[in-house]
């Protein structure tokens, strides 16, 4: 967590002292580098960025769960299409597309 204005550093000062910033780092702090005033960049532990990788995947999972749940209550409440008619729709929508760009000769 950025607990100070010393944990925002402009990028010429971090360059110079990129060393001791990742000591800092390590120890626990993290670092906001910015460029022409702009945040721009985060400096963080490894150890940090591999949980916020792990949270992401997480996330990514509930999603997907929650996805297949929506799935199977269509199913249950028989909301389904045949894959053929999935394919037509799907095909007619895109010949829609291309004649509203006026692509239609393409494929």
């Amino acid at each position: 967590m950025i607990s100070s204005a010393t944990d925002i550093i402009p990028l010429s000062h971090a360059s110079a002292r990129l060393s001791e910033l990742v000591d800092e780092v390590r120890d626990g702090t993290e670092k906001i580098i910015t460029k022409d005033g702009k945040r721009w960049a985060a400096l963080i532990s490894a150890e940090k960025l591999d949980a916020f990788h792990r949270m992401e995947l997480a996330q990514l999972h509930l999603q997907t769960l929650h996805d297949v749940k929506n799935g199977l209550d269509d199913i249950a409440a028989g909301r389904t299409t045949s894959a053929l008619d999935a394919i037509a729709r799907i095909r007619a929508r895109r010949a829609t597309n291309r004649t509203e760009r006026g692509d239609a000769d393409r494929e």
